[in-house]
């Protein structure tokens, strides 16, 4: 059902990005068959002086210099991630990799700052750190540069993990549950000033006043970032453990919920056979979930993805997806479900609270006027066996 697989994807981006042939190890065979745009793009990543008015043979004469400068090689590893650090030490120890399974963003920064190169050699991509680099990189002392290097990467970890997790976090609260989980404790000005120099490349974090916020709040979603802010006030923060805290550092990832998985087995044996493409309505689902998607909403993305369903289909998926809905962890709870921050609040408080935490029913959903009319003593669509007017109908009584 899926016209390409992500690795497609990947072969596709890589094959665009790589120079067709046989790897060559020298600098200056390296800069030689680059286009000028992308030597252009080089100089500027290395703020190269006098850069737009040379000539492309100019631009890889004056670079095939500059990127030996020892600074400057550090610069760009000072703003290495951790999949593009391993990528470059694992680079150190064979002349060149070979494989049809690298992906982009292991390699991209690298090569825009030429620290990598990569070739397109048959089926396969080529990526090679160019010898005099290499010779370079061992000439330096590193032991403290890689110490001070994983302190910042920490940092940064926690600072990613809280915008995802929260999408906006005090940036004092991020300072006290970073000094909770560590033994060396950080100082708001190590925080800022880390956060600060990382910023000279794209990241998925913000500074807004007092808050860290997520990319999403700079671009997109700029004009909900007040209703954010707004909704969390006088919340309580959901702050699980340090590993389970860094696994959110990762914006990819998703706690892998019970309610999830039985939506999944749901759609795999009532409505499709595509795991992947269950995997993909399943991730879709739960992301829409913790941005407070509407329950309707959530439908929408069975049609994105062209699935059809009928009515009956629909009505036996609604607990399904009430329940992930429920226990979905969100930005407006501040990383709490609304299950459980229904449960922290005392019995008198929670009927006051539920709507602002984001509890639901079958009940929310604002079903299409063109759907069939379910009649009161009709079975109830949502498949409990039950007559509606017991069951749903019920409900909307109420």
């Amino acid at each position: 059902m899926m016209e390409f697989t992500v690795q497609e994807i990947y072969n596709e981006t890589n094959q665009l990005r790589a120079v067709p042939g046989e790897p060559r190890t020298k600098l200056a065979e390296c800069l030689e068959p680059l286009k000028k745009n992308m030597l252009s793009l080089i100089a500027s990543n290395l703020a190269l002086a006098g850069r737009s008015s040379m000539k492309k043979q100019e631009l890889a004469s004056a670079l095939s210099e500059a990127l030996l400068d020892p600074d400057r090689l550090l610069r760009t590893l000072f703003l290495a991630r951790r999949e593009e650090r391993g990528l470059f030490q694992q680079l150190l120890k064979q002349p060149v990799l070979e494989s049809s399974r690298i992906y982009p963003a292991q390699y991209l920064f690298l090569q825009e700052r030429g620290a990598v190169f990569t070739y397109w050699n048959g089926d396969k991509l080529a990526v090679l750190i160019p010898e005099e680099i290499q010779q370079v990189y061992r000439s330096l002392e590193l032991d403290d540069f890689w110490k001070k290097w994983e302190r910042r990467q920490l940092i940064l970890d926690y600072i990613l993990a809280a915008v995802h997790l929260y999408g906006a976090c005090e940036r004092g609260k991020l300072l006290e549950i970073f000094n909770s989980q560590n033994a060396e404790a950080a100082t708001a000005d190590e925080m800022d000033l880390t956060a600060l120099k990382h910023l000279a490349r794209e990241q998925m974090y913000s500074i807004h006043r007092d808050y860290w916020i997520s990319s999403y709040f700079r671009d997109e979603g700029r004009e909900e970032l007040p209703k954010l802010l707004e909704g969390t006030r006088n919340k309580p923060y959901y702050i699980p453990d340090k590993a389970e805290f860094l696994r959110y550092a990762d914006d990819l990832y998703t706690p892998n919920t019970l309610q999830l998985e039985r939506l999944k087995a749901h759609v795999l044996k009532h409505i499709i056979r595509d795991r992947e493409l269950a995997d993909i309505l399943v991730e879709n689902i739960q992301a829409a979930s913790s941005m407070e998607a509407p329950l309707d909403e959530l439908l929408d993305e069975f049609a994105y993805l062209d699935i059809e369903m009928s009515e009956g289909q629909i009505g036996a998926l609604l607990p399904l997806l009430v329940e992930v809905h429920n226990n979905t962890r969100m930005w407006i709870n501040r990383g709490f479900t609304p299950v459980e921050l229904r449960n922290h609040f005392s019995p008198e408080r929670a009927p006051l609270a539920s709507r602002p935490m984001g509890v639901v029913s079958e009940a929310d959903f604002g079903r299409s006027a063109a759907a069939p009319k379910v009649g009161r003593n009709d079975p109830c669509p949502c498949g409990s066996g039950k007559k509606h007017k017991k069951c749903c109908g019920a409900v909307k009584k109420e």
